[in-house]
């Protein structure tokens, strides 16, 4: 009896499902069949590009520097019966929502300023670029800049009602928009990583922007701020040009890539492979469902070898020191035009470096947004001056001069000269800032004895002296994986590049650091890290090893390589590097290391700048029996190089703390 009551329950369950059945049949199929087929109809498929998150970036001890969050994309694509002044008022639409919220659009491409009067942004005074541009887009060669804004208007329908802000908005993104192939099958990023505020504005009026889409896509996390702006760079949307060299290779009109830094040079480390998904698209063009057909690949893990809390400490320093020099100018009477700083700290071991920093900074996530002002700025904020940028060692020259003279026979190093105060060749005198009687190469590096180096530097001739400074690297780049300035030394064959003669005072002012001296932050760094070494300079570098994303497997581990050894008597070198010790002890950096817990070798160096206060130059290195790291400061028109000296006493002091840095993380290990 029971199973018969069973059966007879299951019998009638089947028999209402069937009913149920039936009724969402007839509704679809013959109530609503002619709407759902019309539906149907409308709807379209297309291919979309799944964009895969970057590699993340690492200090040497596993931290992250770099990382990604997912953020939201409003992407733009022509829709069937779409017509300009449609796609005109959607793209002003849009950017109304973007400024009301905060958010930054995509930056447009059209080579003119954004504001009147207008005029072409090429760089090139000769007017090639300009010229080859207007070839390109069939512009007349003849139109200004405001007429080719006009050109545009026509071309696009932007009629009298806009204003003329307005007019420029729409040109700009219409003209990017063209060049990147705006199309029913290429959409057009009107913005990247907007507001939670931006999505609900145009969802909530998502039948007023028609082929307007909101995507999801990995986004650039910075969670130290501005840290490491200069080193790190940047990413943005790939630009038409670059999309003509790189498609190739995979990459999509929508696309993100490394413009500069460490973004850049490792983009194909660090880019992963964009996966796809089938997008249903209703009439309107805005996606109905997402279906993921093949997964993006997340791109490779970077461990670079800089120490986080060490740049941490290097950029607070600078940006403090900068301040305080500008704050206190007035009792010092220079100071009052004090401009940028730089500071490189270098492994000596493996060339390793544990910091770089430049002064003024920017914030990446920013740079859109304050490009403009930045461009602007007098103390040029994007400019590297770790690496870029090139100064006169001045007295920290003179270790150089030192070395080379023993090296040579020139002196011993117990050999004593009496200073003169006047150095006198020929007609022309040359002067030594203070009369410091007897001294050797040691007291006289302690002392910045003019003098002596004159009497070295003229007896050991330029020749010499420029053969060193090759030695050490001076002239010729590092090596170092980003962009970097050569420099320039001190030579006949300098001088002849400009069509100019070499007079023997020349070799005299090259003795103490001045004449066409002229070399990177990093150089110098890479000097000291010499002397300190006992005559090995290993090439710097940035990136300690890379990863696969999840740290497991090995990409490839940075080779020590070593850039140049010099061999040098032991006496010749402990004289010079024991000069250095005297310095941190009762000459220039006595301030800052005399008392310190660890035993310093240090050289200040001041640095004539036309029209101005001069320059500071501070090196040093450390432990001084035991050398481990590095260091050069430069601080433009600070007044003199002792100065510079708080920036070098905070990189050591967080250097010498290392013990308390966290432990290793995944992956770091294995770069050991």
């Amino acid at each position: 009896m029971d199973n018969r009551k069973r059966y007879v329950f299951l019998y009638a369950m089947l028999v209402v499902f069937a009913i149920i059945c039936i009724i969402r049949l007839s509704d679809l199929q013959i109530v609503n069949g002619k709407e759902n087929y019309e539906k149907s109809l409308s709807r379209t498929q297309r291919t979309v590009s799944v964009s895969a998150p970057r590699g993340e970036i690492y200090d040497r001890y596993g931290r992250v520097i770099v990382g990604n969050r997912m953020g939201f994309s409003v992407e733009f694509q022509r829709v069937k019966g779409m017509d300009d002044a449609e796609i005109n008022g959607i793209i002003l639409k849009t950017h109304g929502v973007f400024k009301n919220n905060g958010d930054t659009p995509a930056s447009d491409e059209l080579p003119v300023t954004d504001k009147r009067p207008y005029a072409f942004t090429f760089s090139d005074k000769e007017g090639k670029a300009e010229a080859s541009w207007k070839k390109e887009m069939q512009i007349p060669d003849e139109y200004t800049a405001a007429e080719t804004i006009e050109h545009y208007a026509e071309l696009f329908n932007v009629d009298g009602k806009y204003t003329d802000t307005e007019k420029r908005l729409i040109v700009g993104v219409r003209y990017t928009m063209l060049i990147r192939g705006f199309s029913t099958n290429i959409s057009y990023t009107l913005a990247g990583d907007v507001s939670k505020d931006t999505v609900v504005s145009i969802k909530e009026h998502y039948d007023e922007y028609r082929g307007v889409n909101i995507m999801t896509k990995p986004v650039r996390e910075y969670p130290h701020g501005r840290l490491g702006a200069h080193i790190l760079g940047r990413t943005g949307l790939i630009s038409d040009t670059e999309y003509s060299e790189l498609k190739e290779d995979g990459y999509g009109m929508n696309d993100y890539i490394g413009k500069e830094g460490l973004e850049k040079y490792l983009e194909k480390d660090l880019r992963g492979k964009t996966g796809r998904s089938v997008a249903e698209q209703d009439e309107d063009g805005h996606y109905v469902t997402l279906t993921e057909a093949e997964p993006a690949v997340s791109g490779n893990s970077v461990y670079l070898t800089i120490d986080l809390d060490v740049q941490k400490a290097t950029e607070k320093a600078l940006r403090e020191t900068v301040a305080d020099i500008y704050a206190h100018h007035e009792d010092r009477n220079y100071g009052a035009d004090v401009a940028g700083a730089a500071a490189v700290a270098i492994d000596i071991e493996n060339g390793e470096v544990i910091c770089m920093a430049s002064y003024p900074d920017y914030s990446i996530k920013d740079y859109n947004k304050n490009y403009s002002k930045l461009l602007s700025d007098k103390n040029n904020p994007l400019f590297n001056r770790a690496l870029s940028g090139t100064y006169s060692p001045g007295s920290t020259f003179k270790m150089l001069v030192g070395i080379a003279a023993l090296e040579e026979n020139v002196i011993l190093p117990d050999t004593l000269i009496f200073d003169e105060v006047i150095y006198k060749l020929g007609e022309s005198h040359f002067k030594c800032l203070h009369e410091h009687g007897f001294v050797n190469v040691s007291t006289a590096i302690k002392d910045s004895c003019n003098y002596f180096f004159y009497t070295a530097g003229h007896k050991l001739g330029i020749d010499k002296i420029a053969e060193y400074a090759d030695k050490f690297g001076f002239g010729k780049n590092t090596g170092i994986e980003l962009q970097e300035e050569k420099g320039t030394v001190a030579c006949p064959e300098t001088k002849a590049e400009r069509n100019e003669p070499w007079y023997e005072g020349y070799t005299l002012q090259a003795s103490i650091g001045q004449d066409d001296n002229r070399f990177t932050p990093l150089q110098m760094a890479s000097y000291v890290s010499q002397i300190a070494s006992g005559g090995v300079r290993y090439r710097p570098h940035l990136v300690k090893g890379i990863y696969s994303y999840d740290g497991d497997e090995p990409v490839s581990i940075t080779p020590i390589t070593e850039n140049d050894r010099i061999v040098m008597d032991k006496e010749n070198l402990d004289a010079v590097r024991y000069g250095m010790r005297l310095v941190a002890l009762s000459g220039t950096a006595e301030e800052y290391f005399k008392d310190y817990p660890v035993e310093v070798a240090a050289k200040t160096g001041t640095a004539e700048v036309y029209g101005g206060s001069d320059n500071g130059i501070f090196v040093a290195y450390a432990p001084y029996d035991n050398p481990k790291i590095a260091v050069a400061v430069v601080i433009e028109r600070s007044g003199g190089g002792s100065y510079c000296g708080p920036v070098a006493k905070a990189i050591i002091d967080a250097y010498l703390n290392a013990e308390n840095a966290p432990e290793l993380t995944l992956g770091i290990d294995k770069l050991y």
